[in-house]
Order: structure tokens, then C-alpha cells, then sequence
């Protein structure tokens, strides 16, 4: 329920909410992928990843240099942290530096 507004899924459908608007999809997969520890994107923008992220690691993310608005579609799994980063970090070519509860995340530039 969003905005008092009810939808039902079907089994295949996805639903999410993006700057206040519902988009419709689908899927192929048999189960959503949070249910065997991993995290799933398809076209959303790298802030929601980041979020993401934080949440299921309990962890701050700073990035420099980067706008977070770009697209990103992939996934990482939750039960290993530099992996998780690797896989979120690499299509950007971004490189990061993790402490304890927070990482940063950034671009070289080349001169």
C-alpha cells in the first residue's frame, strides 16, 4: 500500500517506488533474490544501491567524485562485505576503502 493506494502482485511482477512514482515489471526469477541473501537491481540509480547497502551491512557509505545518479543493474550478496563492494563498485570503476562501519568510496582521476 503506497499512498492508500493497494496493489497486488502476481506471481513474475515486481513493483517499486522511484521519485514518488509506482513502476511496473517483471521478472523471471522463481523467488525474490533477498529470500537467498542477495540483492537485486535493474536499472535503478547507484543512490538506491548505496542505501541498500548500508542497510543490510549496517554501514556508512561517503562517496567523492561520483554522481550517484547514474544508473546501475546488478546485485550483491549479503553475507560478505568486500565482495558485496566489489560488485557494486567495479561496473563504475570506482574504488573504495573500507574501516569497521563505513566505507569510501571514489574515482581516480587521470591527469
Amino acid at each position: 500500500t503506497i499512498n492508500k493506494e493497494t496493489t497486488k502482485l502476481k506471481p513474475g511482477e515486481t513493483i517499486r517506488l522511484l521519485d514518488g512514482k509506482i513502476q511496473r515489471n517483471n521478472t523471471s526469477l522463481a523467488s525474490p533474490s533477498w529470500i537467498n541473501g542477495k540483492s537485486n537491481f535493474e536499472s535503478v540509480p547507484f543512490e538506491l544501491v548505496i542505501e541498500e547497502f548500508e542497510r543490510q551491512y549496517n554501514t556508512k557509505v561517503s562517496i567523492q567524485g561520483f554522481d550517484t545518479s547514474k544508473i546501475f543493474s546488478g546485485s550483491f550478496v549479503h553475507d560478505n562485505k568486500s565482495l558485496a563492494l566489489q560488485s557494486i563498485t567495479q561496473p563504475f570503476k570506482l574504488s573504495f576503502k573500507e574501516k569497521e562501519n563505513s566505507v569510501k568510496m571514489f574515482t581516480f582521476k587521470n591527469d
